[in-house]
């Protein structure tokens, strides 16, 4: 459903990094969850036909397992169908969730921020969520434009930040991420610290 490119290289070799939704590898999820509705209906299948030959006080309890087994197939099942739609509906700068490179970091809904206008960066310890605290606010928010960009933009305890869930995408790439940024921060004087 993702597709991290991360770690790639800028025109001079340095790093960058790219976590950016990509629709068409929504086939997985849907395959998978085409897998999971047989097996459910095989399963309930089964329990009837063993429901059939069993006693009467378990033949209501085997009745019960597989309604319960039928309610969590379609509970699943309505879940990734709108994790798929969802997916689906983000093309162009809606599919972005981060993009790191030598000149600036593209934010949720293809926001650009300038190196120099970020006054932080704060990465949770399992990598998940980034925060990036803005030098200029007012500047950044005026430029916000769709509804990723906005609702991107956020403010706690009066410090104004760029917020980036990265958690649908691979462990590993989220840690090459965060080694990244270090090595872009550490020549601004700055460091990575950790979310609160």
């Amino acid at each position: 459903m993702t597709d991290a490119l991360s770690p790639g290289t800028t025109g001079d070799g340095r790093p960058s990094a790219s976590f950016v939704v990509d629709p068409s590898r929504t086939r997985r999820w849907v395959r998978g969850l085409t897998a999971v509705t047989l097996l459910a209906i095989v399963l309930a299948g089964g329990c009837v036909a063993y429901a059939r030959v069993a006693s009467p006080s378990d033949q209501i309890e085997t009745l019960l397992g597989i309604a319960a087994g039928v309610a969590a197939a379609i509970a699943l099942a309505c879940v990734v169908a709108l994790v798929v739609i969802g997916a689906r509906r983000r093309v162009g700068d809606d599919a972005i969730d981060l993009v790191v490179t030598e000149d600036a970091i593209i934010g949720p809904g293809g926001i650009r921020l300038d190196w120099f206008e970020i006054a932080g960066i704060q990465m949770s310890d399992d990598d998940a969520r980034l925060r990036i605290q803005l030098a200029d606010p007012r500047g950044t928010s005026d430029r916000a434009e769709g509804r990723r960009q906005t609702a991107a933009l956020r403010t706690d305890d009066a410090t104004p930040y760029l917020g980036v869930d990265l958690a649908r995408y691979p462990a590993a790439e989220r840690a090459e991420l965060r080694a990244l940024l270090g090595d872009e921060l550490a020549p601004r004087g700055q460091r990575l610290g950790p979310l609160p």
